[in-house]
């Protein structure tokens, strides 16, 4: 039996190679953008209980935030946390306000009010008088029980009389005096 390699060349080790350089890292975005849109979602998750008017900014904010903290390949955890907060905070105060309007406009006040609205806006001979006194119907809340309406229409005020008798001071009109440099005296 004949030796298959042939024993021209004695075994050689591999010659060591070059070290192989570091891979860069996988985010380079911007640290700070990251850090305020976790702050932004964290805030817009305590402001859904408190102040949901400031909620929207917020989660806007947020998720603003994060796309510009985005890197060239990746977001970093601050930045994916930041998005995922404002996204479910923004989901979750979405779905509470199509919840309590769809509440509001099957009861009888929603319903009352739907159909006077949409009274006004298909209506082309709607006077000034029955806008103010839709204005002043939904307005000024409602004060009779669920279902009933307590107020006595024809025995009630008419304010809009008195609306076209109001005048403004005539000092209302003026504008302030400055002096030589554009300050308030």
């Amino acid at each position: 039996m004949e030796n298959p390699y042939n024993n021209e060349q004695p075994y050689q080790p591999v010659p060591p190679q070059e070290p192989i350089p570091p891979t860069p890292s996988l985010y380079q975005g911007n640290n700070g953008f990251a850090t305020a849109s976790l702050v932004m979602g964290i805030l817009s998750l305590v402001f859904l209980c408190c102040a949901p008017f400031l909620l929207f900014i917020l989660s806007s904010l947020g998720i603003l935030f994060s796309c510009l903290s985005k890197g060239e390949r990746a977001r970093s955890g601050a930045a994916k946390a930041g998005l995922a907060l404002s996204a479910s905070t923004l989901a979750i105060a979405g779905a509470f306000l199509i919840f309590f309007c769809s509440v509001f406009l099957f009861s009888p006040e929603g319903s009352s009010f739907l159909s006077d609205y949409i009274h006004i806006l298909t209506d082309d001979n709607v006077s000034n008088e029955e806008l103010y006194n839709f204005l002043d119907e939904y307005l000024n809340g409602f004060e009779g029980d669920a279902g009933t309406d307590s107020w006595d229409y024809e025995n009630s005020p008419d304010y809009y009389e008195d609306f076209d008798e109001f005048q403004l001071p005539p000092e209302f009109f003026q504008q302030p005096e400055t002096d030589n440099g554009g300050n308030f005296i």
